[in-house]
């Protein structure tokens, strides 16, 4: 019988990873390719909201209630739809929207009673309304991914991404240059992307997603059961998203929304490197670990494990210090002239060997899956967010851009650390742990040097 490693490394294994990452990954790059485009069309002030509002993006599709990850399980699992009955991607959807909705009605009432500070009702509504659109579409891009449709899957999002921040662009060069056109640009582009998203998945999974004739209270309350029920599944990933996007959102109430632009460009440009780099690692060498570690093959899953510690080293930490060494031109060329250049390199210089320390995680996160520690990471995610995201209030209420930098740099290295070490402290999982420490140990320190340079 095949391994689920061998199964990985088959020539139509590689395509179908290649084909998920262009699809992870394109809406990372379109950001990147795209911002200081945005950064010349706006106001510094407008500029400083659209990096909020992107922020609050990221950190919406990831904090869909486990939605994604109770769909994925079921229509992987073959789950059958009662005669009658609501299918998953239908209580989904009906679960979420009905969040959205009454989201949007406070927004709509407070917009009617207060002004919001910095921008329109019109931007914070529209925004709410695509927030919805983009945690629907990612909804569906996961139950076309369940499904085995890799290709259709990765395509729309591609597309997708590349037409919303083209057209947007245009938008703002050619005919509005205001916030307001471009998160009504972005609906319409999420808008159009959903419709078609929809009907693949419909077409793909084959199940029914049409409400006529359904009473509207029931579907409402099959829906919201759903998040209910499958609320434990995001604790982690909630608190990870939270304290790796929330920090623009405090930085821009207490200083701001022009002192937070520089900060989320460098935080971007950091982030995506790490993203692009580690990443795709953790998707190929994660499954293979967990295989051979439930098939009891030790020595395999230490070969594999010390192949992960190697590839992370020469595929991330080494080109993360080559780009920090070239940060100056990069940034220069990738930015321009923008006035927020200077600082924006200053604040590279901190961010970039932390987060390349961060990608490092990946390594103990799956050592820690070998012995399903669930109940520690999720402990330990809760409580260094809650910690970090005080740090950040604490650095932006003295309006130091850098020290909030600093915060995260102390972050990703104490969460990898003590990662490491409750592996190293497992029984299951303590060799494995230990090996690749001695392997990986000098190379973090290393980057982190970088710091005192």
């Amino acid at each position: 019988m095949r391994s689920r490693f061998s199964d990985m490394v088959s020539s139509r294994g590689l395509v179908s990873v290649a084909v998920l990452y262009g699809g992870k990954l394109s809406g990372i790059l379109v950001t990147l390719l795209f911002l200081p485009i945005y950064g010349k069309s706006l106001s510094p002030a407008d500029f400083g909201i659209l990096g909020v509002i992107l922020s609050i993006q990221t950190l919406l599709i990831t904090l869909d209630f486990g939605l994604s990850t109770v769909t994925t399980r079921e229509i992987a699992g073959g789950a059958r739809v009662e005669p009658g009955g609501l299918g998953i991607v239908q209580r989904a959807e009906a679960g979420v929207s009905t969040l959205y909705a009454i989201a949007t009605a406070v927004v709509a009432l407070l917009a009617l009673s207060t002004d919001f500070p910095g921008t329109s009702a019109v931007v914070a509504i529209v925004s709410i309304a695509l927030f919805l659109l983009l945690v629907l579409n990612n909804l569906y891009y996961t139950a076309i991914i369940a499904s085995g449709s890799y290709v259709a899957a990765s395509g729309i999002q591609i597309v997708g991404n590349v037409l919303r921040a083209g057209t947007s662009a245009a938008v703002l060069v050619f005919i509005s240059p205001t916030l307001e056109a471009f998160v009504i640009t972005q609906f319409l582009g999420a808008l159009a992307q959903v419709i078609v998203s929809r009907a693949s998945c419909k077409s793909v999974i084959r199940e029914e997603l049409s409400y006529e004739g359904r009473d509207t209270a029931e579907v409402i309350r099959e829906g919201l059961r759903l998040i209910s029920n499958g609320r434990a599944l995001a604790l982690t990933s909630v608190a990870a998203a939270a304290v790796m996007q929330l920090d623009k959102p405090i930085i821009a109430f207490l200083t701001g929304p022009e002192a937070v632009a520089p900060y989320f460009v460098a935080k971007t440009f950091c982030l995506t490197s790490a993203t692009i780099l580690a990443a795709p690692l953790n998707q190929y060498f994660q499954p293979a670990i967990l295989s051979s570690s439930a098939d009891k093959r030790d020595s395999a899953t230490e070969r594999i494990a010390r192949h992960f510690s190697f590839a992370l080293i020469a595929l991330t930490l080494f080109p993360s210090a080559v780009l920090w060494a070239l940060k100056t031109p990069l940034i220069t060329l990738w930015l321009g002239e923008l006035a927020i250049l200077p600082q924006v390199i200053e604040l590279t210089a901190v961010l970039l060997p932390g987060l390349a320390v961060g990608a490092l995680g990946y390594l103990p996160m799956t050592l820690l899956l070998i012995r399903r520690d669930y109940r520690f990471q999720a402990r330990l995610s809760v409580s260094l967010a809650a910690l970090t995201l005080a740090c950040v209030y604490y650095a932006a209420s003295i309006n130091s851009l850098l020290a909030a930098c600093y915060v995260y740099v102390a972050f990703h290295v104490t969460s990898t650390a003590l990662m490491w070490l409750r592996a190293m402290y497992l029984p299951e999982t303590r060799v494995l742990a230990r090996s690749t420490a001695l392997i990986m140990f000098p190379a973090a320190a290393a980057i982190l040097s970088l710091l005192f340079l």
